[in-house]
């Protein structure tokens, strides 16, 4: 593993005090505790290095985000006198501006009650009823329709050693990425490099050993990990989800099975507790995000979601998925209005009582996954929208049913679920983030919804559709290339071509195009007509195979608009 600052670790870990074996099992009430204010102290808005790291000051500036009052850590003089009045303190949360909580004993509550800049005192984890409801059937991503080993492995051993190559041997995963055409991002040589994935799971069993992660340990890809359960650097012995979720974007064993980001940089974080489902996870998934955005990813990827718990009067309702409602919903659109994409699974309930999606999917600013299976049909356990305030949601599918990943004893398998389908997309969006790194979080995902099977109709089981990576590179590509608004072609691509063009046009006012291409002596090659509707055109030119590679002008024409573009035609 990778270190990172041990200044901003510290940071982000700590200022709690150690805690007995009793808080690494929540064997206990938990309470949060939220301030009134945040007092300076000795950190400042103009010194954000003291207390971020220099990879999310880079992200922040890039996506135009100022260092706000809610990025500076907690104060350290409350949290010490919460601890002192008789309680131990098990999490920190700048975003929210408090502590959880497990008091020595009821009178503890009333003390802190008594200071001035306590504002709130919220119970969020009962011991008594996770006892009595351990095995509630909850609707978790990841744990309802779970994991169908029905795909025997025929590999004998993994390959260990990881050259490079251009075209890319998938192994059992190759359909799930080459529906979304992310193998052609893969054969430009985009493949994660550069690019922070922060994986908020419920641990990561077996990652540090599992064949298919060889590559990760060999290059030191995972930079850091850590357990806000047991509040440590994980154990590798907890928790095998996080481990098939990882597998979907970090493995790398060529024949056998590749993700969809095999070269990207990796957080480990684990917020889940097992046997358990309270508002504390929600807190815990917080604290994740924080510790994502203070160390510099630049997308999470959560196979999680709530709506119900072992304290019924906590549950969700769908008046609740406003985008704005629960901690979790606040913590993921905080995150992403620090510049970070966030990728959520829908959810698991499309075929139950419940259907809609959980939180955080429900946030404005999540890019939230449903699932189809192999032949690109909506599978029907994925969560549907839309949510109560009338947004898509989902926003995408990808493949969640018969998905493939590796199991922590090395075997490549199939399996259902949304926490499936987010992952394939979130390696991808890694990679086109890496082929257009100007963009913006925002950018990125509008891209990739605006690339999507049913973009222009867009509906509560598929959202946008299933998006075309290709595709939603070159509408990225329209988005970062400045042009003349009197020009209305946006951008062409790829030039120097084989066999086909798209051309990108801006329409102010629906027209018929006439499109030709010529060579230097005049002589027309292509002469074709095209309808346009108002706003952005996606213009496919394929008739090039009798074309002889040179130097071309194209022409695009309307009763509006005259324009030319070189390109160059390559064998």
């Amino acid at each position: 593993m990778r270190s990172i600052s041990l200044k901003i670790c510290l940071l982000i870990v700590v200022l709690v005090f150690k805690t007995p074996a009793i808080y690494a099992q929540f064997g206990a009430d938990v309470y949060f505790v939220q301030f009134v204010d945040k007092p300076l102290n000795n950190y400042s808005l103009n010194d954000p290095g003291e207390f971020i790291s220099q990879k999310a000051i880079q992200r922040r500036l890039k996506s135009n985000v100022s260092i706000q009052l809610h990025d500076l850590p907690v104060n350290h003089s409350y949290i010490q006198q919460v601890s002192e009045a008789g309680s131990e303190i098990i999490f920190t949360t700048k975003w929210m501006n408090g502590v959880g909580i497990i008091p020595n004993n009821a009178s503890t509550l009333e003390v802190i009650r008594q200071f001035d800049w306590v504002q709130n005192i919220e119970l969020i984890h009962s011991i008594q009823l996770t006892q009595e409801k351990s095995q509630i059937d909850i609707l978790k991503m990841g744990t309802v329709n779970e994991y169908i080993p029905d795909l025997p492995n025929p590999f004998s051993h993994l390959i260990k050693s990881i050259d490079q190559y251009k075209n890319l041997d998938y192994g059992l995963g190759k359909h799930q990425i080459e529906m979304l055409n992310g193998n052609l991002l893969h054969q430009r040589g985009f493949r994660g490099e550069g690019l922070t994935i922060a994986v908020i799971d419920n641990g990561f069993m077996d990652a540090d050993k599992m064949d298919v992660f060889d590559s990760l340990r060999v290059n030191d890809q995972v930079i850091s990990t850590f357990d806000f359960v047991k509040r440590s650097e994980i154990e590798y012995n907890e928790g095998s989800h996080g481990s098939k979720v990882l597998s979907i974007m970090a493995a790398n064993s060529p024949g056998v099975f590749i993700g969809t980001a095999p070269k990207a940089n990796y957080h480990l974080i684990r917020t889940e507790i097992e046997g358990s489902e309270s508002l504390l996870e929600e807190y815990l998934w917080m604290c994740g995000a924080e510790y994502a955005d203070s160390v510099g990813a630049d997308i999470i990827n959560s196979s999680l979601g709530y709506t119900v718990f072992d304290d019924e009067t906590q549950n969700h309702t769908y008046s609740d998925l406003d985008g704005n409602t629960t901690i979790v919903t606040r913590a993921a659109d905080m995150a992403a209005s620090k510049g970070i994409l966030v990728v959520n699974s829908a959810g698991n309930s499309g075929n139950k009582p419940w259907q809609y999606i959980g939180a955080p999917a429900d946030a404005d600013s999540v890019l939230s996954v449903g699932a189809v299976d192999e032949n690109e049909i909506w599978a029907e356990f994925s969560s549907i929208g839309p949510t109560v305030d009338d947004r898509i949601k989902p926003n995408i599918v990808a493949q969640g049913k018969n998905t493939i990943f590796a199991q922590i004893d090395g075997s490549i398998v199939s399996g259902n679920g949304t926490s499936f389908s987010s992952p394939i997309i979130a390696g991808l969006a890694a990679c086109l983030w890496q082929s257009m790194p100007s963009l913006n979080n925002i950018q990125l995902l509008e891209s990739i919804e605006k690339s999507g099977s049913y973009a222009s109709l867009p509906n509560q089981n598929y959202g946008y559709g299933l998006p075309d990576f290709d595709l939603a590179m070159q509408i990225a590509e329209s988005i970062i290339i400045p042009f003349d608004q009197n020009n209305f072609l946006v951008n062409l691509y790829p030039n120097p071509f084989i066999d086909r063009i798209q051309l990108i046009i801006n329409v102010d006012i629906p027209e018929l195009l006439s499109v030709n291409i010529f060579d230097i002596s005049g002589k027309i090659f292509i002469t074709q007509d095209y309808p346009t509707y108002k706003g952005l055109n996606f213009i496919n030119l394929t008739q090039f195979n009798f074309i002889p590679s040179g130097i071309y002008l194209l022409q695009i024409k309307s009763a509006h608009h005259n324009t030319y573009q070189k390109i160059i035609k390559i064998d």
